[in-house]
Parts: C-alpha cells; sequence; structure tokens
C-alpha cells in the first residue's frame, strides 16, 4: 500500500464530483485525546474496506515518513498522483481549535488526480470531522465566568 496513506476504499460509482474525479469512502485516522498530543494514529473509522482488511491497517508513528503522519504533523493536505497499481490519494488533516485531532485519507475511484475542488471537498469535509472528534470540556471543570454583554441601541 502507501504506507497508511491510501486511505479505506469506498463502493465504486457515484455521482462525479467536480473535475469528474470522485473521492471513494474516507477513512479517518486519529490520534489520542489532547493534551498530550499523540504519538501515533490509527484507523477509527472506514467505509469500503471488509473489517478484517482494516484490522491489518498498521498504527502510523505521526513521526513517519508517509502521507498520513506528514499531514498531520505539518497541517496541510496531501495530494499524491496515481501510480500503476495505486489510485491517486489524499490526506486532509483533521485540525480544530484545540489542534489537529487526525487525518482524513481519500482514494480517487478513477485515473485522475485529486484536482484543487476535491481537495477543498475534502477540507470542508474534515473540517467536519474534527468537530466531532475535539474533546468536550469535564463536566467537573469550574464553569468560565462570562461578562454580561452590554447592548447600546442608538
Amino acid at each position: 500500500g502507501r504506507g497508511g496513506a491510501g486511505g479505506p476504499a469506498g463502493p465504486p460509482g457515484g455521482p462525479p464530483r467536480p473535475g469528474g474525479a470522485r473521492p471513494r469512502a474516507p477513512g479517518a485516522w486519529a490520534g489520542g485525546p489532547a493534551p498530550p498530543p499523540p504519538t501515533t494514529l490509527q484507523v477509527v473509522a472506514s467505509s469500503g474496506y471488509d473489517r478484517r482488511v482494516v484490522e491489518r491497517f498498521p498504527i502510523v508513528g505521526v513521526t513517519d515518513d508517509n502521507p498520513t503522519a506528514k499531514a498531520f504533523t505539518s497541517g496541510r493536505a496531501i495530494a499524491m498522483p496515481a501510480r500503476a497499481g495505486h489510485p491517486a490519494a489524499m490526506t486532509v488533516p483533521l485540525a480544530g481549535a484545540r489542534g489537529t485531532s487526525g487525518v482524513l485519507s481519500l482514494e480517487m475511484t478513477d485515473a485522475r488526480d485529486a484536482n484543487a475542488d476535491v481537495l477543498a471537498a475534502a477540507g470542508i469535509v474534515a473540517s467536519q470531522l474534527a468537530t466531532l472528534l475535539e474533546p468536550l470540556p469535564s463536566l467537573d471543570a469550574e464553569p468560565a465566568e462570562v461578562p454580561p454583554a452590554r447592548v447600546e441601541l442608538g
């Protein structure tokens, strides 16, 4: 594979995306809750692969030399062009208010590479996933004091 960066495959077909490329269903790689920052990433959600295949996906170190780790540490989306036997793919960090919590990994269903429109759409999906992975404040924490709002009418 691509060193953990290819992402789970989704069902073939589906509606065409901008530029004619169709991403397969995503795989999400996530680290542990922050703080401290995670040192490894593992698949926490997938679509399109048999459960037994997903169980064999490797745990990825955040310092590993592969697109999944690089997207996590750099905070930037990475597109990999198609090559013999491998479809084009992309990894997009799941970046939220408290930092990067994981990586969305996608494979393209056709021979085309990911264009700017597909990367932008993947970034939007990754942002939404990041909000789901943000740790919630502890119920035991003291509530923050919020000063009353002042509204002045003309």
